[in-house]
């Protein structure tokens, strides 16, 4: 969208079907997954060790039934797959705060982008369930503290309220709060939305804009000559010398990483979702969730409504580490489908599924989504130049990588495309550095072993 705002001409391809039109399991994350999308200021977090006094995390070498997030048999773990873990646990203590922060202040800025956009192009937003505020709710008296000086000390803490608060002002959870489930929470600015109406406004807003798209058309790798510059592409539709382009690969995309420093950077981690009525009394508010020590720790409940206007929440929690493979083991996954209809359980007791809805994609019991991590929390941003001519080659428009934002994708979305725009109209902003794949060589260097840029 800023692309086509600044005047250029777009093409857009897509490996999955055109969105709506197939059934969940063939589409990336922002179609795989269900409805909703949320944007807090910490929404993108750093998963590494931040404490002094902590121990190596070992998420990730722990099965989901043991509250660990991995959800495939320890031995069918590739070589690849254990360098990216040890680099995860690598990331010393001081350095995973600084890379917080930098997450955090890439966050505020798509936080003052999201406000503009809201303002500026307002269609966008309608019809969408756009519900601002997040209520945080935690278990854990420890845990809340914590929260709470987090939030304060990064100015996105607009209140604290007590389980007799939650109660009375979001009665939905009247039951939970009474019962001692919640030990209390805390207010943050943010909103959430349906993403795929959202998209769907978006991807008609570009096509007035010229915007060309291309569903079910891979881009099935790079190619490059015997020096490693880039020189084209394999897709069916025709990339032009002089073009730049911008590649969002996912986790499926490997083959657009090859010969790049992002280059086995990039492993899946998947989420869960589930939906229930959101009956009378009806929450109003969406929440993320703590449960510390429980299977799925975290969890996002959004206000949402169905295909036929009726009000449902969607449950979007978990954290299972398939790495480089294609499906998670089935005994974690169901580890995480339990846990999510443990927490609608201890939250909404009594509650029931939605009913059947006249849109399809709708109607499932749980799915799940693949979402691109990388081993060091922050996200990956690459330029380098494509080379044009075979008699006398010179540079053409460039190539640009970004993606690994982990949880923190459609929130970071338009700072995203700040960095974006910056690249191709030759200017600089901070993510180009502050995401640069090399900014932690050593650990990755073991599965990452070309590199076309210099470290930032």
């Amino acid at each position: 969208m800023y692309l086509a705002d600044a005047g250029y001409r777009l093409t857009l391809v897509d490996r999955s079907p055109a969105p709506g039109t197939a059934q969940w399991w063939t589409y990336g994350c922002t179609h795989g997954g269900d409805d909703a999308r949320m944007f807090t200021f910490t929404e993108m977090d750093g998963y590494n060790n931040t404490d002094f006094h902590g121990g190596v995390p070992t998420w990730f070498r722990r099965p989901v039934t043991d509250c660990g997030w991995l959800a495939r048999e320890p031995w069918s773990l590739t070589p690849q797959e254990h360098a990216w873990i040890q680099a995860f646990e690598s990331v010393p203590s001081w350095l995973a705060r600084a890379y917080t922060a930098d997450v955090f202040a890439l966050s505020a800025e798509a936080g003052r982008e999201w406000s503009a956009l809201r303002a500026r192009l307002p269609h966008l937003f309608e019809d969408v369930v756009l519900t601002d505020g997040i209520l945080r709710v935690y278990t854990d008296p420890d845990h809340l503290r914590a929260a709470t000086a987090r939030h304060r000390s990064i100015g996105a803490l607009l209140g604290e309220v007590t389980p007799a608060d939650i109660a009375r002002d979001h009665p939905a959870l009247a039951r939970a709060a009474g019962a001692g489930a919640l030990a209390g929470g805390v207010l943050v600015p943010g909103f959430t939305l349906n993403v795929h109406r959202f998209t769907e406004r978006l991807v008609a807003h570009l096509v007035d804009r010229g915007a060309r798209f291309h569903w079910r058309t891979p881009v099935t790798g790079v190619r490059r000559d015997a020096h490693g510059a880039l020189v084209g592409f394999d897709c069916a539709v025709p990339v032009p010398e002089h073009a730049h382009v911008i590649a969002s690969p996912g986790v499926a995309g490997a083959a657009l990483l090859r010969g790049t420093p992002c280059e086995g950077r990039v492993h899946g981690v998947l989420g869960g979702w589930m939906r229930v009525d959101n009956r009378d009394p009806a929450l109003r508010t969406s929440l993320k969730v703590a449960r510390r020590g429980h299977v799925t720790e975290d969890a996002n409940i959004t206000v949402a409504r169905d295909g036929d206007g009726r009000s449902v929440l969607i449950v979007g929690s978990g954290y299972g580490y398939i790495g480089t493979s294609d499906s998670p083991d089935e005994r974690q996954l169901a580890a995480i489908r339990a846990g999510i209809a443990n927490t609608i359980s201890q939250l909404f007791p009594g509650s029931a599924a939605p009913a059947p809805s006249s849109r399809t994609h709708d109607n499932y019991a749980f799915k799940y989504c693949v979402r691109p991590w990388t081993a060091t929390s922050l996200g990956l941003y690459h330029v380098e130049p494509r080379q044009m001519g075979r008699t006398a080659p010179h540079q053409g428009g460039l190539f640009i990588v970004t993606g690994g934002h982990n949880t923190g994708g459609f929130a970071q979305s338009p700072a995203i495309g700040r960095a974006v725009l910056a690249s191709v109209c030759g200017t600089s902003h901070p993510m180009h550095t502050l995401y640069h794949p090399e900014r932690h060589p050593a650990p990755a260097a073991r599965f990452a072993p070309l590199s076309l840029s210099s470290p930032a």
